[in-house]
């Protein structure tokens, strides 16, 4: 868990530079390069492997620690527009972190 948390505060840094520069190419770009690290981290908090990429949503219900609004979040993640998944992300990131 230490290397997944130090890559997801690396990224929540950079994530929170490039918007302050008004750069959202770049928090963009630091998103989707993060996400994998991010459902790892969100995994990791209940013990668990990460299953193959195409099991992911189908069994990222099942955990019983995750956050409230979960599935709202990914939804934003995966298919809103770049400041809704960037938002998102921040939020699946804080709450990785904070566990």
């Amino acid at each position: 868990m230490k290397g997944i948390s130090h890559w997801l505060q690396s990224s929540l840094i950079k994530i929170q530079s490039a918007l302050k520069a008004n750069d959202e190419l770049k928090a963009s770009y630091i998103v989707q390069t993060s996400t994998w690290t991010l459902l790892e981290g969100i995994w990791a908090i209940n013990n668990k492997p990460v299953p193959p990429a195409g099991s992911v949503l189908r069994y990222i219900q099942t955990l019983p620690n995750k956050p409230i609004h979960l599935d709202a979040l990914l939804n934003k993640l995966f298919l809103g527009n770049t400041k809704d998944r960037i938002k998102a992300a921040i939020e699946l990131i804080e709450w990785v972190l904070h566990k």
